[in-house]
C-alpha cells in the first residue's frame, strides 16, 4: 500500500514538472522571439540623433 502511494506521488510530482518545463520552454522562446526584435544601443543612439537634428 505505502508503494502504490510512493509511486502516485512521484507521478504528480513528475508531471507538475514536466508542466513546469513546458512553460519555462515556452517563456524562453517568448523572450528569445522579444530579443530579437528590441532597438540595438546604435538604433536607439542614431534615433535621438535623428530625432534632435530635427528638433
Amino acid at each position: 500500500m505505502a508503494r502504490q502511494y510512493e509511486m502516485q506521488v512521484l507521478s504528480s510530482y513528475s508531471k507538475r514538472l514536466h508542466r513546469r518545463r513546458l512553460i519555462l520552454d515556452a517563456l524562453e522562446e517568448a523572450l528569445h522571439g522579444r530579443a530579437e526584435t528590441l532597438p540595438t544601443v546604435d538604433d536607439v543612439h542614431l534615433l535621438g540623433w535623428t530625432m534632435l537634428e530635427n528638433w
